[in-house]
């Protein structure tokens, strides 16, 4: 099953926004609220973690049609991570409550985005296998 992205943006009638981004522009920093759902429409996005002393790793690579950020499912209240933009990017801020409303009134929806999470842990996984 492969997601469908005007499926999601269809579904998403409220509590988004959309915002360009220049190259290392900070979507969103680490510790920062973690109050939205994002999905990358252009661009290339990282997402990367800095330790109490100060080194940086990167722990994400994300293209177009990908999300992030959706620890805020799960009840973080804040970042574990930075996301930064690689090149110019288009990104949509879905909020955690229309995220949560198109989840749970959307089951197609709902079941694209769990297979799309799955789909890209796999992938990280078998990266940090590497």
């Amino acid at each position: 099953m492969t997601f469908d992205p005007k499926a999601f943006l269809a579904a998403v009638s409220h509590g988004r926004t959309i915002t360009k981004y220049a190259k290392d522009d900070v979507i969103f920093p680490q510790a920062g609220p973690a109050d939205a759902v994002f999905y990358v429409q252009k661009g290339r996005i990282k997402i990367v973690v800095e330790s109490e002393q100060g080194k940086e790793a990167v722990i994400a690579l994300l293209g177009a049609g990908e999300f992030f950020g959706e620890g805020c499912l799960i009840g973080q209240p804040l970042r574990l991570a930075t996301a930064r933009a690689m090149a110019e990017s288009e990104v949509m801020r879905v909020g955690k409550g229309e995220m949560i409303r198109v989840l749970q009134a959307e089951p197609s929806f709902g079941e694209l985005f769990t297979a799309h999470l799955l789909t890209r842990n796999s992938r990280i996984e078998a990266d940090l296998v590497d």
